[in-house]
């Protein structure tokens, strides 16, 4: 048989629309088989890029009392997870990828200063500081939301730090998450 190019679907050699004899119709059954399996994995692409790429989103159950210049955000619960409980670690506070794109990182919180200063977030990909990403405005009380994209590996860990030029007093409002791009 034949093949199309270039999804290499294999196509009968027969008259259409007459078959002559059985080998026709088995050729007619591959291509049938053929077009089906090209588009569940049509769908499945489609799925994973488009429709549910990974993505996870942890938040802040109790205010954090007393921390200090990067410290990581103890999140206590996952708001948002399409993986079915793979990207969360509770446990160590951070997000495992489980596999290889371009992410979308971001981070938000509140912070309480003293004396008034500025909050920075950074993005801590296996256990590196990847640099302070956006701040606060220069007060006692500060908000913030920062991101960045990343080239992240299947296996990497991503966690959250908070930085300031001051003493927090307390983080309060945090949440964090990672969006799979592409």
């Amino acid at each position: 048989m034949d093949e199309t190019s270039p999804l290499k679907l294999p196509y009968p050699e027969c008259d259409s629309p007459l078959t002559k004899d059985a080998a026709d119709i088995q050729q007619l059954q591959t291509l049938a088989l053929a077009v089906d399996d090209a588009a569940q994995d049509l769908w499945t692409d489609a799925d994973d890029l488009l429709i549910t790429p990974d993505a996870a989103i942890l938040g802040l159950t109790v205010t954090m009392a007393a921390p200090t210049s990067g410290t990581f955000i103890n999140f206590g619960t996952t708001l948002y997870d399409n993986s079915g409980g793979a990207l969360p670690d509770l446990t160590g506070d951070r997000i495992l990828i489980r596999q290889q794109g371009f992410y979308m990182l971001w981070c938000t919180f509140q912070a309480d200063l003293s004396p008034s200063g500025r909050i920075f977030a950074d993005f801590v990909v296996n256990g590196l500081y990847t640099g302070p990403a956006g701040y606060g405005a220069s007060a006692s009380l500060s908000a913030l939301t920062a991101q960045r994209t990343q080239l992240l590996n299947s296996g990497d860990w991503v966690s959250f730090a908070a930085l300031t030029t001051t003493a927090m007093t307390q983080i309060t409002f945090a949440r964090a998450g990672v969006l799979r791009l592409v």
